[in-house]
């Protein structure tokens, strides 16, 4: 097998991506290409801070782009009409892109933060309609680091730290009126996990730097994954931080000067996994790392092909079967698996 790049110019700047239906939208920071399947652009979403987090609504009339400051921007997909809705104190810190739609597309649920020494999350939920209007959940009891919807049984998936168990890494589940909230078996939490949620195995794999683990729903632990073919990499803390600072030479080797200074650049690190999934015929694993994207052979765990990439990459997302965007610092690249 051999993964083939196709060359697809609105994403070329894009540090991330989200799929649809009928859209694709990858985002650059201060830009959202909105895409339809056949990759060709329809509109581009100017004038934004830091979003490199996106999310069609369900009946596909509307845009969610959630920075990672504290604000996000609803943009009708008819019109391209934008708006902006700015987090107020206290809740008024960094959201971190983190939120998605409600499931009637009429509500969005984003955590906001607030610092009491410690950043602590509430589940916001505003109304559409009336962004002065909403309610919120789970006031300061987490650390909330993700959240998503699964549609197989209406339920809004949710990872957080319990700020009142000493950090604890909690799986919650909220149907829209209660929660129910597991503690997974294992100790420490995991920093800046992608989850992914299986339902039909009963299955959530976290991927983070502390290593790629799968649990039950109910949180037990079920196995460690690890990287079929770890490479050596070094790490710099400026890599992390460079994107933000997109066609400013000066601020990008000022941030590197000062990373330098601290001891952060060249750091020796192991090659971690990133996100880990099957294919939508299952027959594939994909598999991004720091070290770059790998196919695997579902049954066998064979490396079937590569992509290597030197930042490393973050996401992926299938846009049709056998046919692949990875998320990556210098851009969002498109593969299609090819027979050798």
């Amino acid at each position: 097998m051999r993964l083939e790049r196709i060359k697809c110019k609105p994403l070329e700047r894009a540090k991330n991506l989200c799929v649809s239906q009928s859209y694709i939208v990858g985002c650059t920071g201060q830009k959202a290409a909105i895409m339809d399947k056949q990759l060709n652009l329809i509109h581009t979403v100017e004038g934004l801070d830091y979003v490199y987090s996106a999310e069609v609504s369900p009946d596909e009339t509307k845009l969610l782009l959630i920075s990672n400051g504290n604000r996000f921007y609803i943009v009708d997909m008819h019109t391209f009409e934008k708006k902006r809705i700015t987090v107020k104190a206290p809740y008024n810190h960094n959201l971190e892109g983190q939120g998605c739609w409600s499931f009637d597309g009429k509500a969005i649920l984003i955590p906001v933060q607030r610092s009491t020494g410690y950043i602590n999350s509430t589940l916001r939920r505003y109304c559409v309609d009336d962004f002065d209007k909403y309610e919120d959940y789970l006031a300061d009891k987490y650390y909330i680091n993700g959240i998503s919807r699964i549609d197989t049984n209406n339920t809004y998936f949710l990872t957080g730290y319990n700020r009142q168990e000493n950090n604890r890494t909690y799986f919650i589940y909220f149907d829209g009126t209660a929660f129910r909230e597991f503690p997974l078996e294992t100790s420490g939490n995991m920093i800046a996990p992608t989850a992914t949620v299986d339902m039909e195995k009963g299955v959530v794999t976290l991927s983070s730097i502390a290593g790629c683990r799968q649990f039950t729903l109910e949180g037990k632990a079920i196995q460690t994954i690890s990287h079929p073919a770890p490479k050596d990499k070094t790490l710099r803390a400026s890599d992390a931080f460079i994107h933000l600072f997109d066609g400013d030479t000066e601020k990008q080797n000022r941030l590197k000067e000062v990373s330098k200074s601290l001891g952060l650049e060249d750091i020796s690190a192991p090659d971690y996994i990133t996100k880990h999934d099957f294919s939508s015929c299952g027959t594939y694993i994909y598999l991004a790392s720091e070290s770059g994207f790998y196919l695997l052979d579902a049954s066998t765990g064979d490396i079937l092909a590569t992509v290597s990439e030197e930042y490393g990459v973050q996401n992926f997302e299938e846009l049709a079967p056998g046919f692949i965007a990875i998320a990556t610092w210098t851009g969002v690249k498109l593969y299609k698996l090819c027979d050798r």
